[in-house]
């Protein structure tokens, strides 16, 4: 059994926490916290309240009745690419390195935060795995061109965001002189422009003449 001693701060006969100082628990506790140990839990009690009260003023708004019928066709959409991609080969397969063992995104080509008007176009969603689905989504054209499917991706860009297009195509040109595949890549993609005419703004239009250098009326 442990004798009782007296505390040097409180003078008080009781257990001592910290032989060295010979204090009491109460005493150390105030030398370490600055506060007692009832002053203590008040005070973290009050914190902690506060932080609740916070959290549920914070609360996630709820999902618009538009958003939710949007959500729903997006489900739908995507569940179709899957249906189609098992009714054509009997199996899903990643569209960026073709394997069959990995669980594949339905990844957007052109993301929704960019064109949120083709976001329940199926054209513009394909299987991907998480590793490949990471590389097109980096930004990183050494990554997004590694993908087998980038230049079907790059010819769907063309049609659809030539703004888009040409910002890939600065990229491709910036690496082409360091990396022989970008290089192939860049002049395979630069003759897509030849059968756009300049008039038209964000490559949206064929022009009537397929020249990509009239000056068409």
């Amino acid at each position: 059994m442990i004798d009782k001693e007296q505390c040097r701060q409180c003078s008080n006969e009781t257990y001592i926490e910290n032989r060295t100082r010979m204090l009491c628990k109460e005493c150390n506790h105030i030398r370490i916290h600055g506060e007692t140990i009832k002053e203590r839990a008040i005070r973290k009690g009050k914190e902690y309240a506060e932080r609740k009260k916070q959290k549920g003023a914070t609360k996630i708004p709820q999902v618009s009745i538009k958003q939710k019928g949007i959500n729903k066709e997006m489900t739908a959409m995507k569940q179709m690419v899957s249906n189609q991609a098992q009714s054509e080969n009997g199996f899903e397969q990643c569209a960026g390195c073709m394997r069959t063992d990995e669980h594949l995104d339905k990844s957007h080509i052109l993301s929704v935060k960019q064109r949120p008007d083709l976001q329940l176009d199926y054209r513009n969603i394909e299987l991907l795995c998480r590793k490949c689905h990471e590389k097109w989504e980096s930004g990183d054209i050494l990554q997004m061109s590694s993908l087998l499917c980038f230049q079907k991706d790059m010819r769907f860009i063309f049609d659809m965001d030539g703004t888009k297009f040409q910002k890939i195509m600065f990229k491709l040109e910036d690496n082409k002189e360091k990396v022989q595949r970008i290089a192939y890549l860049y002049d395979e993609l630069s003759s897509l422009e030849d059968y756009f005419c300049n008039k038209f703004e964000n490559g949206k239009e064929r022009c009537p003449n397929q020249c990509g250098r009239c000056a068409a009326v």
